[in-house]
């Protein structure tokens, strides 16, 4: 059912600038991405992280966690042990775990350009908007002369430079090695955002 997602994977170009990642379109084929849309979960079976963002854990600490719906204990079993290899063998980097959890958006939200944790191998975004309107509310990529070592959020400034934007489009994926200058970030969003977060970790 998931097998298109690791040949995607497999077949992406890498992309080396501002630094490496890759994008990928058409992930899911488009009978799963309809299912994923329809079982998207109730605002009310979300963990608050803020007054713009949510959670709607799958794996937390290494550990699938428990009580979540039908499909998603699916989508879990079935990808996501063998994402994880895909992702390893794909960038040539391993880690000892994964992370997972549906991200709910509201508008306000943004995030200034970081490099994420450095407990994170590899990060993975799978963009799930049921409409292309908004494909310019996606995450910038940015180049920095300046590394960060510890993976500290920063604010936006002009030390920052934007090189793209990975479009937040139907069924398009953002992965990459997680490295001190691998920037990225959010510009303050006016819609709301759907997105499964996976990680590999150290």
């Amino acid at each position: 059912m998931f097998g298109t997602v690791l040949k995607r994977i497999y077949d992406a170009e890498i992309r080396l600038q501002p630094w490496m990642h890759i994008v990928v379109t058409k992930i899911f084929t488009d009978d799963v991405y309809d299912v994923i849309l329809a079982s998207l979960p109730k605002k009310h079976d979300m963990e608050t992280f803020n007054a713009h963002r949510s959670f709607y854990w799958l794996v937390k600490d290494g550990e699938p966690v428990n009580g979540v719906d039908l499909f998603w204990q699916m989508l879990r079993a079935e990808l996501f042990d063998n994402l994880a290899a895909c992702l390893e063998a794909k960038f040539g980097i391993y880690g000892r775990s994964i992370g997972a959890e549906l991200i709910h958006d509201v508008p306000g939200y943004s995030i200034g350009p970081h490099t994420d944790t450095t407990d994170k191998a590899i990060t993975g975004l799978f963009y799930l908007p049921d409409t292309g309107k908004y494909v310019d509310q996606g995450t910038v990529l940015y180049q920095c002369d300046t590394p960060d070592p510890r993976g500290k959020g920063h604010k936006f400034s002009d030390e920052y430079k934007p090189v793209t934007v990975v479009p937040y489009a139907p069924n398009t994926a953002l992965f990459f090695p997680r490295t001190d200058v691998s920037f990225h970030g959010v510009k303050r969003t006016p819609v709301e955002r759907w997105i499964l977060a996976y990680d590999v970790f150290k």
